[in-house]
């Protein structure tokens, strides 16, 4: 059974839903060298801020198919060495969508109502009215520095205060945007005219320090700043000394460049509402968070495909739905056609049947890769690697797109070209079974799930051959879980056999003694795809 390590605190629905299908071990709190000497054990990892995976860590996950941040922030995990090594990093952004929106917008009344200030001075006693004077939102403008998932749900809710919505992200189209109620400007033009910004844009290297001094000089004056994104947006000190300047009427931050954030200079003024980052601290987002990436480490560690995996090539939510499903079929392709070749495999003929080739495909050509160089390649080869393995060891690549469906709705089939032999396999799914139906001219309905190896053999198209073939896997103890014979091609049948392991070289040898009736002999390990 596959194990799964929960280091950090988890809603208990992630870890009821994995528990169905793998042992999961929960150990929070451990150190760097404390994970590394446990982490070999391991098929997946689930953390959310606390746990550091280092490249230490990495390195010393030998069994290690996927990482689940279960969160949106991958800030906490070498991406560069997971990738490297063929891990498979996913997390679960949208999970707590609706909650950082509504903390943002949270802070925002706070800030602009003084309501933490006027909290705490009535509770020492003091009624001072006068003296906390606000500003309401109707009428102002909100720049949005982001205008993602969580900003555009902070759109929403400004437009419900009639406010007017202002908006900076050079990848959202103006359709999409119109299509909110927002216009998009210039970053300049959202400082010099928003009386309120709220940032919601990923830390990358190019917004690191976005906030800083320069932007903040040629501010709308009395702008109030929010922060429920990343502490490193802000250049923190730039922010300080514009509310003393009193440039800035205030700022509300609920992230830090470090945290936990105790002694953080932004803690210390007056003017700065501060939260230890709450934004998806609420039961609701922390079960969906949970579920999510439970969800997807399951996918993945069951052979599928992962809708949020951060260090795979993006591709449209609706096509990696449709083609995702395929993934465990393709990569079974892939490997079989490659376990039955012999020779350096120089190139891969890739053909999409059916309604898939109208699809972005990008996951099953990775998926394929990655069936062809996991068994033999000295470092874990996964799809998140495949491609950069395949260019290395400059295999070409050819995809054909047949609209034709054929008896099936889709299929994969994968033509390999060694210096020695072309073999083609192709495969097609039925509910959650990868099976294969064809190999080579020889059409099949083999499962993947009915066993562990596939014993293929060619044999002489006559009364007598299966019987004779049965009989000496019988004498030579292997149990045959299932069977399945091909109709003949040209006087030439193929038999393929599940069978529970992989026979030496000797056992071989004494299956081909029935030359009369065998041409040859292949086998496959499929038990990955068990």
């Amino acid at each position: 059974m596959k194990k799964i390590l929960v280091a950090d605190k988890l809603s208990k629905a992630g870890t009821d839903l994995l528990s169905e299908t793998y042992e999961v071990v929960i150990k929070t709190d451990l150190s760097e060298d404390e994970i590394t000497k446990i982490i070999g054990d391991f098929d997946a990892l689930l953390v959310r801020s606390q746990t550091q995976v280092t490249q230490k860590i990495i390195d010393a996950a030998k069994n290690l198919k996927v990482i689940g941040r279960a969160g949106v922030g991958i800030d906490n995990i070498d991406l560069d060495s997971a990738t490297e090594k063929g891990i498979i990093v996913v997390n679960a952004p949208s999970a707590n969508t609706i909650s950082a929106a509504e903390h943002a917008f949270g802070l925002m009344l706070a800030t602009a109502r003084n309501i933490p200030q006027g909290n705490e001075s009535l509770k020492n006693g003091k009624w001072e009215r006068s003296n906390l004077m606000g500003s309401e939102l109707y009428g102002k403008t909100l720049g949005l520095v982001g205008l993602g998932r969580i900003g555009a749900e902070v759109a929403k809710r400004a437009l419900a205060f009639e406010m007017q919505v202002l908006a900076h992200d050079p990848f959202v189209s103006d359709d999409r945007a119109k299509t909110l109620g927002v216009e998009l400007v210039s970053i300049e033009d959202l400082f010099s005219k928003s009386d309120f910004i709220s940032l919601h844009t990923a830390l990358v290297e190019q917004t690191k320090g976005i906030v800083n001094k320069q932007l903040l000089a040629n501010s709308k004056e009395n702008l109030i700043i929010i922060n429920a994104a990343r502490g490193p947006l802000i250049n923190s000190q730039d922010l300080i000394d514009a509310i003393k300047s009193n440039k800035l009427k205030g700022a509300a931050i609920d992230v830090f460049d470090q945290e936990p954030a105790v002694d953080d200079p932004l803690t210390k003024v007056d003017q700065i509402v501060v939260t230890p980052h709450l934004g998806a601290s609420t039961s609701e987002a922390q079960d969906r968070a949970a579920i999510v990436v439970a969800e997807e480490v399951s996918s993945i560690l069951s052979g599928g495909a992962a809708r949020y995996a951060t260090n795979l090539p993006m591709m449209n939510e609706e096509d990696l739905a449709f083609t995702g499903e395929y993934a465990g079929a393709a990569m079974l392709a892939a490997s079989v056609a490659n376990q039955i070749s012999e020779g350096v495999v120089k190139e891969v003929k890739i053909d999409f049947n059916g309604q898939i080739s109208h699809r972005d495909c990008s996951i099953l050509r990775a998926s394929i890769l990655s069936g062809i160089y996991y068994q033999v390649h000295d470092v874990p080869v996964t799809i998140v690697n495949a491609e950069k393995v395949a260019e290395q060891h400059g295999l070409k690549i050819n995809e054909i797109a047949n609209v034709d469906e054929s008896s099936y709705v889709s299929s994969v089939g994968v033509t390999l070209i060694t210096d020695n032999s072309t073999n083609q396999v192709v495969s097609t799914i039925s509910g959650n079974d990868a099976r294969i139906i064809q190999v080579n001219q020889h059409t099949l309905d083999f499962s993947a799930k009915q066993s562990s190896n596939m014993l293929i053999i060619k044999n002489n198209d006559e009364p007598g051959a299966i019987g004779e073939i049965g009989s000496m896997l019988g004498k030579l103890g292997i149990n045959i879980n299932s069977m399945y014979v091909s109709p003949g091609v040209d006087s030439n049948a193929m038999m393929v056999v599940g069978i529970d392991r992989i026979l030496d070289t000797k056992e071989v040898d004494e299956i081909l003694k029935l030359k009369q009736f065998i041409h040859s002999v292949e086998q496959a390990d499929i038990s990955v795809f068990n």
